[in-house]
Order: structure tokens, then C-alpha cells, then sequence
């Protein structure tokens, strides 16, 4: 087979196999591509978690709250 013919086979198996995951998966990857694009643009999404300064726990009394048998305490 000449070199042409085999560079012409390649890509159009490379065409059809674009074509094939563009019809396939083409919304989802376009999805995902955008909701990414769209939390960089989110400062908050960036930001390390750091330990929290004050661990005491407070005095104060809490609510009780019983549901399906379990009590539990609200802070």
C-alpha cells in the first residue's frame, strides 16, 4: 500500500472515531468542560482548609431534638 494511501486510512479512522465520541459523549464533555471553566472562576473553590483557632466546646444549654428514637443535641 503506498504511504499516501495509509496516511489517507489513518486519518479517516481518526475522523471516524472523532466523530463517533462527539456524538456519543459530546454534551457530556462539553458539560464538564464548562462547569470546570466555571469553578475556577470561583474564589472560594481555591482556598485550603486551615484548623479552626477556638476548639472549646460552648457551656451553653442546647436544644434536644428526637427523631425515629435517636436524641440528638442541637449547638
Amino acid at each position: 500500500m503506498p504511504r499516501w494511501a495509509r496516511i489517507l486510512v489513518v486519518l479517516g479512522s481518526l475522523s471516524l472515531a472523532t466523530v463517533a465520541y462527539v456524538y456519543f459523549f459530546g454534551v457530556q464533555t462539553f458539560v464538564a468542560f464548562l462547569v470546570r471553566n466555571e469553578a475556577r472562576k470561583l474564589p472560594d473553590i481555591a482556598q485550603t482548609p486551615v484548623p479552626l483557632p477556638d476548639l472549646s466546646i460552648s457551656a451553653a444549654p442546647h436544644a434536644k431534638v428526637s427523631y425515629f428514637g435517636y436524641e440528638l443535641e442541637l449547638p
